[in-house]
């Protein structure tokens, strides 16, 4: 299979408190606790990425093959009409710690910090993408929308192989550990964001307006 060895990079998590604690509307009287729980986030979450470079080897219109690994979903196959090289990822931010307490906003906040990282992950690993000039590297993940099922995980992580920076998948297609994502980076001459064809309203992490 004309795939190359995968790469582990592994990436700091600069947390900024303030920002954070803005961002997740944490109260006053809270501020406290949560600077408690970002500490313990800051020492358990190990941001890092498993990367490999693919081969596209067939095209058509719901459906490409990158070395050897059938893939299936219209958007998939529209993504890489244009693409010039293409990588398979998986991102983690790592297990997310337990809670020390029974305090539920402690697992909400350990969880929505996961979150935070992993996303500050993949920041980091499109910006070292590398890409030619006036290229862009855009990200597809499978579930992210209906024309590329979650169901594709399967042929994404048997092309990522092992061991994948310790993240597996369940029978169900979701990912262990939870504050992790999966998918394929590309470059290509136009931009894409799969937020753009989201019809979620509220959705928290939209990163584009939806196309109308």
């Amino acid at each position: 299979m004309a795939v190359t060895e995968g790469r582990l990079l592994r990436f700091s998590w600069q947390a900024d408190a303030g920002a954070l604690a803005e961002r997740l509307h944490v109260q006053a009287e809270d501020r406290d606790l949560f600077d408690r729980v970002l500490a313990r986030a800051r020492q358990a979450y190990a941001p890092r990425a498993w990367v490999c470079e693919a081969k596209l080897e067939a095209l058509g219109d719901d459906f490409a093959q990158l070395s050897g690994h059938w893939f299936e979903g219209a958007r998939v196959a529209a993504c890489l009409a244009g693409a010039h090289r293409v990588w398979a990822y998986v991102v983690t931010a790592g297990p997310t710690p337990a809670p020390q307490g029974d305090d539920m906003l402690e697992s909400w906040w350990l969880q929505a910090l996961g979150e935070e990282a992993v996303h500050a992950a993949m920041e980091r690993l499109i910006a070292q993408t590398p890409a030619r000039p006036g290229e862009h590297v855009n990200a597809v993940s499978p579930g992210s929308l209906p024309d590329w099922p979650i169901e594709q995980q399967r042929p994404l992580f048997a092309l990522l192989g092992a061991p994948n920076a310790g993240v597996s998948l369940t029978d169900a297609c979701l990912i262990e550990p939870r504050c992790s994502l999966s998918g394929l980076l590309y470059t290509a001459g136009e931009a894409y964001c799969s937020c753009a064809y989201c019809l979620r309203a509220h959705c928290p992490n939209r990163r584009a307006p939806a196309m109308q």
